[in-house]
């Protein structure tokens, strides 16, 4: 017979054996595109539409999450629809990480991106929800390493119509 420490060591894998063929049997992942759309709704008040498919290939030590038809609103003070829309977006998500409760995507691709970056005359900036403040994004412990675009379009208005960019960028090299 196994001691008390292993019994529960065992069990404990064999539940975590149980959720990955639960996942990895998973027909559809569309199934969950609902769900992660209330989420970011909720979350910011703003609207995520995905109009695609909803693709996800768990790996190790990186999973694979694709997504087709992608949008995301700008709040309503904004010239723009959309802060964001792209024909499609993938992104490899760190497993590692998420055991700290950190997210961490070491590349994000966006395909035929549309992005409008503002600023209002007030000093509001689109990317940078106002449902969101600053502290909630630095416990949100999330990054992107390496963001890829193909075929996008960045559109930063002119100082004169009163909207300039916000958000801080870095330059990939």
């Amino acid at each position: 017979m196994l001691s008390r420490p292993w019994k529960w060591v065992a069990i404990t894998l064999a539940l975590l054996a149980a959720a990955a063929v639960a996942l990895v049997s998973l027909p559809n992942w569309n199934a969950l595109r609902d769900p992660l759309v209330r989420f970011v709704n909720d979350r910011t008040g703003r609207e995520l539409h995905i109009g695609g498919d909803l693709e996800v290939r768990l790996g190790w030590p990186r999973t694979r999450i694709r997504a087709a038809d992608v949008t995301f609103s700008n709040p309503p003070w904004a010239h723009d629809k959309n802060m964001i829309a792209v024909r499609g977006v993938s992104a490899d998500l760190s497993m590692l990480p998420l055991f700290r409760r950190k997210v961490v995507f070491q590349e994000v691709r966006l395909d035929r991106a549309e992005v409008a970056l503002e600023k209002s005359k007030d000093g509001r900036k689109n990317c940078c929800s106002t449902a969101i403040s600053a502290t909630t994004v630095r416990a949100s412990r999330s990054s992107i390493w390496r963001p890829v675009t193909a075929a996008s379009a960045f559109s930063i208005p002119p100082p004169g119509r009163g909207s300039s960019p916000g958000c801080r960028r870095r330059r990939s090299g």
